[in-house]
């Protein structure tokens, strides 16, 4: 959740018995890291929502296998190539069974091509989907091109996203600026939402409300220490800078109205979307 939100997406947590009638007033769905199964229902309920024009955004190393078995439309295995510069810190890998070896091996992703991070129990994920985008690697050293472990294709009517690695655990553990790269990056493939920001420098939190027919974005600012459990108080928390947002209208909007200055924001209207910048 704290990963969504520091990537700017506006979300909603729902359970299981929730989704069963409701799937469809969402754009997207986001399947976190899961450490047993689904009940059968809630499967063939999100693989109807994929099929019939929904995103379904599946993360996690286990979940991608669970969801893999379960034809999802994409095959899944643990990544279980030796590191070439290891970095063994927690692993606790000992004499235990391959597929706990396999899950616990450090790796390094990538993003783009030359951007790398440190991961661990990572899941090769692939689609034999003509129409499919990767979006990161693995590798056991910090060059050549690795093996996907993050792809999007199309399901049906709809689309289907797979993250291969335990990406929100990971990001509770140590904050990486890629996390929240490939999540934005993925997502912006996946659905076209209501409010969008398009830039920002800082880490800006975005919330989507809807109340008398008016669109309500609450920004809120991310930066500083928060996240530390050994940071008590905070003397500075540094400004959010230059951000540009969008919003979805079906038609231009009156007004843009910041808050609480009462100030009217300019606006460009294009293509069913009002951008605009919070300085």
């Amino acid at each position: 959740t704290a990963l969504l939100c520091d990537s700017g997406q506006s979300l909603e947590i729902v359970s299981e018995q929730n989704l069963r009638d409701n799937c469809h007033k969402y754009p997207m769905i986001i399947v976190p890291e899961l450490y047993s199964g689904l009940d059968d229902d809630t499967f063939d309920i999100l693989k109807s929502y994929a099929a019939n024009g929904g995103s379904l955004l599946i993360v996690g190393a286990k979940t991608s296998c669970i969801f893999a078995q379960k034809g999802f439309g994409f095959k899944a295995e643990y990544y279980d190539e030796l590191p070439e510069i290891p970095n063994w810190a927690n692993c606790n890998i000992g004499h235990n069974n391959r597929g706990e070896y396999s899950s616990k091996i450090p790796c390094y992703f990538s993003l783009c091509g030359d951007n790398h991070g440190v991961t661990k129990g990572a899941c090769i994920t692939n689609s034999q989907c003509d129409n499919k985008k990767v979006f990161g690697n693995l590798h056991n050293s910090l060059r050549g091109e690795g093996v996907p472990f993050s792809v999007k294709f199309d399901f049906g009517k709809g689309k289907i996203g797979v993250i291969g690695i335990d990406l929100g655990t990971q990001y509770h553990d140590g904050m990486h600026q890629l996390h929240r790269e490939l999540i934005k990056n993925i997502s912006d493939e996946m659905y076209n939402p209501l409010a969008k920001i398009e830039s920002v420098c800082g880490i800006l939190e975005l919330v989507c409300l809807e109340k008398d027919n008016r669109i309500m974005l609450q920004l809120v600012n991310a930066n500083g220490n928060h996240s530390n459990p050994t940071s008590i108080t905070e003397g500075v928390i540094p400004p959010v800078l230059d951000a540009k947002l969008s919003i979805k209208t079906d038609s231009i909007p009156q007004k843009l109205v910041l808050q609480p200055e009462n100030k009217l924001i300019d606006f460009e209207y294009k293509d069913g979307r009002a951008y605009f910048t919070v300085e």
